[in-house]
């Protein structure tokens, strides 16, 4: 019997480790999001956005829309159409893709441009800001990547 009961309690530790550990890592901020942020915030008139190739002008509203990113969204969705979007802060520059969601067109799900995983965005961020440039001013970026994990692109 007490080999059962050390059993039991061993078995729930791994659980409940593995439980914090993935919540940990699920809710965690991507460290290039965080540093980008606070050089954001220390040098804002150092620094340019550009969504398409075109610069967007009042940079107080998107940055402000990156600040209240998230981590996680309502499930049932996917993106459709993909943007680069580019950020100089300083002379260096950052750049993303950014897929507006199928569900909620104002939710972007944001990518690193360098190795974009279709299923695992950096963060998701909702933004009038990108939606109105990207409906008004912007194709969808086409390519290798985008051809690759989007059907129908």
């Amino acid at each position: 019997m007490k080999i059962n009961n050390k059993l039991i309690f061993y078995f729930s530790l791994l659980i409940g480790i593995t439980f914090i550990a993935s919540m940990y890592l699920l809710f965690k901020d991507p460290e290039e999001l965080a540093s980008l942020e606070v050089a954001v915030m220390e040098h804002p008139e150092k620094t340019k956005i550009w969504v398409c190739g075109k610069e967007i002008k009042d940079t107080s509203n998107f940055f402000a829309d990156f600040k209240s990113r998230s981590q996680t969204k309502i499930s049932g969705s996917s993106p459709l159409e993909f943007y680069e979007l580019k950020i100089l802060v300083k002379g260096e520059s950052r750049r993303f893709f950014v897929g507006k969601d199928s569900e909620n067109p104002s939710l972007f799900w944001l990518y690193p441009y360098e190795r974009p995983q279709l299923m695992i965005p950096l963060a998701y961020i909702d933004s009038k800001t990108l939606l109105n440039l990207t409906e008004s001013e912007c194709r969808p970026t086409k390519g290798e990547w985008v051809d690759i994990n989007i059907p129908g692109n």
